[in-house]
């Protein structure tokens, strides 16, 4: 979208491509109308007629007294086709991409989160410690192995819903 679309324009496709990249579900709540005018410093009317936008295309709905939900997909919704895998076995060779992500080791413009380690001033550790202590409570494997790349989903979920709050995109 260009710099010249009207700004609910390119509001509406923001959140639409929060959809297509699975960071917002269908059942999933859209933020406020009042919380995503705050975080983009936009008018609340402005934030309307982009929701109104994505309604007209049957990608949101609207809840009464609730806010607005991406919207579930029709039921007519085709499978995709199944893979089709090679016919003999084929030599993956992971060198070059473990020396890559180790090159990026000392790199002070790259943030290391697989150590999941961080500078004690930038994270609040007792809160932290609150909130995993809870969390260990309600989820007996919470502290079992560690997921498979590119991380547990419910993970991955919860750091795009936060990155909302951010205004930027996770890939």
């Amino acid at each position: 979208m260009s710099e010249s679309a009207p700004l609910y324009h390119r509001v509406a496709d923001q959140i639409q491509e929060l959809i297509l990249t699975g960071t917002l579900r269908a059942g999933d709540r859209v933020p406020s109308v009042r919380k995503l005018s705050r975080q983009q410093n936009i008018s609340v009317s402005t934030v309307l007629e982009a929701y109104r936008r994505l309604e007209d295309s049957g990608v949101i709905e609207a809840r009464p007294q609730s806010g607005f939900f991406v919207r579930r997909a029709p039921a007519s919704v085709e499978e995709p086709e199944s893979s089709r895998p090679p016919k003999r076995a084929v030599t993956v060779e992971v060198n070059a991409l473990v020396d890559m992500v180790f090159s990026f080791a000392h790199n002070p413009d790259v943030v290391a989160f697989g150590s999941a380690c961080s500078y004690g001033e930038l994270v609040d550790l007792d809160r932290v410690r609150r909130v995993m202590a809870g969390q260990l409570k309600r989820e007996q494997g919470a502290l079992g192995p560690y997921g498979m790349t590119p991380g547990t989903e419910k993970l991955r979920r919860a750091v795009a819903r936060r990155a909302l709050e951010w205004v930027c995109g996770v890939a």
